[in-house]
């Protein structure tokens, strides 16, 4: 036999998720040359977000809304932003520095827009392409932060007052997204909604 049984052509800005699935597959005993993965030049590398599947627009029902933001508000304070190489790191830097200016003006808009940034915001004043985590509130569901995929830790909360209301919400988007639900459902409520 000759030549390669797969080629994977890993993002040239974001390679490092590629390479480490290779040395999974590699570490799992597949013989040298079954699996090769090619890549591009590369300025940084960590996922921080950077994920057509990461988590990015959550509907809250607005009788707990409050309570959610203060939650994550409080869980975010102790997220470590840095070396992606370093053990205790959360979030690494964002592949490029066009991804950061990207994400900012985007920001701007969803404020114009009428959207309220509960933290976060900005790029991180450190030596690479660092973004703090990011909360953003959408009170309706025309915000640009709803709309596209930002490829950074910025999450935006969208309440709702009925379910009919947050499958119209999660429905408004012309992309095919990832998502996922998830139910938090008081007891006596129980079989209303199985």
């Amino acid at each position: 036999a000759a030549g390669f049984a797969v080629v994977l052509q890993a993002s040239e800005i974001a390679p490092v998720p590629l390479l480490a699935f290779a040395r999974l597959i590699q570490e799992a005993g597949f013989p040298a040359g079954v699996v090769s993965v090619i890549t591009g030049d590369a300025e940084n590398f960590g996922a921080s977000g950077q994920s057509c599947v990461a988590g990015s627009r959550g509907l809250v029902q607005r009788s707990i809304f409050e309570t959610l933001v203060a939650r994550i508000t409080e869980k975010a304070a102790g997220i470590i932003v840095g070396d992606p190489t370093e053990a205790s790191t959360h979030i690494g830097p964002l592949c490029t520095a066009s991804q950061i200016t990207k994400i900012v003006a985007t920001l701007q808009l969803a404020k114009a827009q009428g959207a309220r940034i509960r933290f976060g915001g900005a790029p991180l004043k450190q030596a690479g392409n660092f973004m703090a985590p990011t909360l953003v509130e959408c009170e309706n569901h025309d915000i640009e932060t709803l709309k596209v995929e930002l490829f950074g830790p910025i999450m935006s909360l969208v309440p709702f007052d009925t379910q009919d209301e947050a499958i119209a919400l999660a429905n408004c988007t012309p992309y095919g997204l990832g998502s996922g639900a998830r139910l938090y459902l008081h007891k006596n409520h129980l079989d209303q909604h199985l």
